[in-house]
Order: structure tokens, then C-alpha cells, then sequence
């Protein structure tokens, strides 16, 4: 055997075997990130040829010993020095994926055409060794090279599975020397169909089919872990992704929970101390943001729970076939009188036929007056505030545009999102509790419809519902 050291030899190596550096291509863009799938399995394999590394040593000498005593001992030392030359190469190859870290898809490459190299010098050095041991023992049937070829395959089969070109190279060399031995025989020989060399050659094939069928298994076995692996790793990404946004909920919450209730604290510890005793004017200002907070705080928890019931399916939805004109005009009708203390206008231009929906009929309202609030917090005054419905494409559409502050482009997720607000931030300028339009969304598309809007910075937006057509 070869008396080597790693931490010795592989400075020496190390521009060989170490990752290429990943330098910005001429063009511009960064290397191509290693697939993870390839990167596993490469170390799999990688990992799994040094933990074999002395079994496989003490199979080489093992079998060198037999042939020098039995054979040739020149044959046995040629043999077990060329196997070790193709073990040192393997062995650095192995040791660097398996000290690989953040690579590319290109060194991943790499390191997969070495180790095909180095397994393929190796399969060749022991199908070689077997051969020369059948050339010398003449035409006669080859228990110790054929088993050794046979031991070699199965080996090959348990244990290299993880990548398959390597399996797939191994498995032809060994193949191809296991089927060279009895035929050359049969060529030299040319002896009766009664010769146990004929028989030797059938059971070659049949070893050579129960190998590669080992082989598959294996194989098969692994790709159904990866896949286990890879299904897991989603679900693990998921959960976390989940959880994120529930540590998020529950600080937003917490902090839009705790805004009013500090204020609402705040306003009854000054009037319980008695400050404002000889100011009542400044005693009922006390109050009344104590009232304002608390119906602040009424309509989170009332949205919260809304949206929490949307979300889990538990909403009890009442459909019925209903005039979406009729309930566009409740909606208005409902908030007329805050429109008129804004010194602003709400138009109806609704078709002058009733559009049925199959809906329910107090969520659509919920969604049509959380629009109209919407477009009332941002309007100017005194302006206009025009609802319109009409069908487009089976869709009952019903539309409110407003004349205010516009959305900027790009701010969807903002929009739509829960606690937010365009102008959101410590010092927004408009109240709520920035969960209306995203209830509304809920509400519609569990109704399999959609929601959208159209802005202009400056000049105003037209925010659109529309819900299926009932038929007629």
C-alpha cells in the first residue's frame, strides 16, 4: 500500500482540486449558482467513497495477496500499484467536495468530471487486474477473476448510486471485462455447447443482469429519498415562511392594539388625576379622544375578526340572487351623510337594468362601503364622488371614482395590503385601520371576482369590483 498524507500532499494538489475562483464573467453576470440537487449529490458520494476508503484497501490487498501466492506476484504488484494511484487521485477529488462551500453550477461540473475520471481509472485498473489473472489461468472456468469483477459490480451498484454517469461508467468497464473473459475462452477454445465454458458464459449474463438490476434498485431508492429530502425542504421553507408572517401579524397587531389603548390610558389618567378640573373645555377634548380611540379600537377588532373568519373559510355567506344596483345605492345612501360634512358629492350613474349577482348581499355591501369610505378619506373638498355598474365580459362591474390625492405607481401591495396605508407611517394623515380594502379583496374573490383600480397622482383613482352574472 501507499504510505500518504493528506494534510502533506495537498498543498501540492490544491490548484488541482480546489474550486476554480468565481470571478464576474466578461459579459457581466455572476456564475450560475450550483444546483442543489447536483451539489448533494455529489457530496453524498463524495462522502460516502472516504468512509469505504479502507474497506475498499483491505479488499485490494486482500485479493493482491491471493494473486501473488496463486498467480503472479508481478501481476499482483502492478495491479495494487496502479489501483492505489487511481485511490490517491479519488481520495483529493473527495476531500475537496466534501470541503466545498457556496460553489457554482460550473465547479460542480467539474468536480463530477473528476470523479468520473478517477472512478473510471479505477473500475479500468480492477477490470484489467481480473483479466490479466484469466489470461494466465488459461481457458478453464475463472472462479476468482469472474468473482472478483462480480464483487466490484455489486460494490459499485450499493455504494455509487448517487451520481449516475459514474455508476453507469463503472458498470460498463466491469461489464465489459466480465463478458471479455468467457468469451475470449469460447473464441480460443471453440468448445461444445456441453463445456462447463459455455456455462460459464451464461452465468456471466445472468450476473451481469442481476448486477444492473441491483443497480436500479438503488438508484431508485435514493432519487425517492431526494425526493423526500426536496419535499421536506419545501415544507420546512413554508412553515417558516408561515410563521414569519404570523410573528408579523402579531407584532403589527400588537402595535395598532396598543396605539389607541396607550392614548385612551393616557387621556383617562389625566382626567382621573384631576388635571383638567378647572378646564373642562380641555376635560371634554379628553374624552372625546378617549371615544374616538375606542371606536378606533372597536373597528380593528371587528375587522380583525372579519378577516380572520375570510381566511379560515368560516364566514357564513348568504348567497341569494340580488340587484347589485340596489346595493350600490344602500352603500351610498349609507354614507351619504359623511360625504355632506366633507362638503363632498356622491353621483350614481348605475345601469338603468338590474345586473343580478349570485352574492351575498351584506358582504358586497361591506365591500362597496369600505370603497366609498376609501375614496371619501382621500378626496379633496369640496369634489365629487361618481358610482357607476355596468357588465363587462359576464362581470358585474360597479365602479367609484373620486377626484382626490391619486395612488402612486407601483403600490399594490400597499393598497391591498393589511395595516397599510398609501400614506402610511407614525404620522399618516388619514384614520383607519388599514384592513378595509384588504377584507374587501377577500370578500369578492371568495366570490370568485375580482378587484382592481385605476390612479392618476393628482387627479384621483376609480377603484372596480366586479362579481359574476347570474344567469338569466
Amino acid at each position: 500500500m501507499v504510505d500518504f498524507s493528506y494534510h502533506d500532499i495537498a498543498p501540492r494538489l490544491g490548484s488541482v482540486f480546489a474550486p476554480a475562483r468565481r470571478d464576474v464573467r466578461p459579459n457581466g453576470h455572476l456564475p450560475t449558482p450550483v444546483n442543489p440537487r447536483l451539489e448533494k449529490r455529489l457530496k453524498d458520494f463524495a462522502h460516502g467513497g472516504l468512509c469505504l476508503l479502507w474497506k475498499r484497501q483491505s479488499m485490494y490487498v486482500f485479493v493482491s495477496l491471493l494473486a501473488a501466492i496463486y498467480i503472479s506476484p508481478a501481476l499482483a504488484l502492478v495491479s495494487l500499484l496502479v489501483c492505489q494511484t487511481a485511490e490517491v487521485f479519488d481520495f483529493f477529488v473527495s476531500r475537496a467536495v466534501v470541503n466545498w462551500r457556496n460553489g457554482t453550477q460550473q465547479e460542480a461540473l467539474r468536480f463530477r468530471h473528476l470523479l468520473l475520471l478517477g472512478s473510471t481509472l479505477n473500475a479500468s485498473a480492477v477490470s484489467a487486474f481480473a483479466i490479466g489473472f484469466a489470461l494466465l489461468e488459461g481457458p478453464v472456468p475463472h472462479q476468482m477473476p469472474l468473482f472478483i469483477l462480480f464483487a466490484s459490480g455489486l460494490f459499485a451498484a450499493v455504494n455509487n448510486h448517487q451520481v449516475p454517469r459514474i455508476l453507469l461508467a463503472r458498470l460498463i468497464v466491469y461489464g465489459a471485462a466480465f463478458l471479455f473473459i468467457p468469451i475470449f475462452d469460447l473464441w480460443l477454445v471453440r468448445p461444445p455447447l456441453t463445456s462447463p465454458l459455455w456455462l460459464q458464459f451464461a452465468t456471466a449474463i445472468f450476473v451481469l443482469y442481476f448486477v444492473v438490476e441491483c443497480a436500479q434498485i438503488f438508484l431508485r431508492l435514493y432519487r425517492e429519498n431526494l425526493d423526500q429530502l426536496d419535499t421536506l425542504r419545501q415544507e420546512r421553507d413554508r412553515a417558516q415562511a408561515a410563521y414569519d408572517v404570523k410573528s408579523k401579524f402579531v407584532s403589527t397587531v400588537s402595535h395598532e392594539l396598543r396605539t389607541p389603548l396607550t392614548s385612551i390610558s393616557g387621556s383617562l389618567e389625566l382626567l382621573g388625576n384631576g388635571v383638567f378640573k378647572t378646564q373642562p373645555d380641555k376635560a371634554e377634548q379628553m374624552l372625546d379622544i378617549a371615544r374616538r380611540n375606542c371606536r378606533r379600537l372597536g373597528a380593528l377588532i371587528n375587522d380583525l375578526l372579519d378577516l380572520q373568519k375570510l381566511e379560515s373559510d368560516k364566514a357564513d355567506f348568504r348567497i341569494a340572487r340580488t340587484d347589485m344596483n340596489e346595493v350600490a345605492e344602500q352603500a351610498v345612501q349609507a354614507i351619504e351623510s359623511l360625504a355632506l360634512k366633507k362638503d363632498i358629492t356622491i353621483t350614481c350613474d348605475l345601469s338603468r337594468t338590474a345586473l343580478f349577482a349570485e352574492v351575498d348581499e351584506a358582504r358586497m355591501g361591506q365591500v362597496l362601503t369600505n370603497l366609498l369610505s376609501n375614496a371619501l378619506k382621500f378626496s379633496h373638498s369640496p369634489s365629487e364622488i361618481i358610482v357607476t355598474s355596468a357588465v363587462v365580459d359576464e362581470f358585474v362591474c360597479i365602479s367609484v371614482q373620486d377626484h382626490g390625492v391619486g395612488i402612486p405607481d407601483g403600490s399594490e401591495e400597499i393598497v391591498f395590503g393589511r395595516f397599510t396605508q398609501v400614506d402610511s407611517g407614525d404620522g399618516r394623515s388619514q384614520e383607519g385601520t388599514g384592513l378595509g380594502l384588504s377584507i374587501a379583496k377577500t370578500i369578492v374573490e371568495q366570490h370568485g371576482g375580482f378587484i382592481n383600480y385605476k390612479s392618476t397622482p393628482g387627479a384621483g383613482t376609480t377603484f372596480t369590483m366586479g362579481v359574476p352574472l347570474a344567469d338569466s
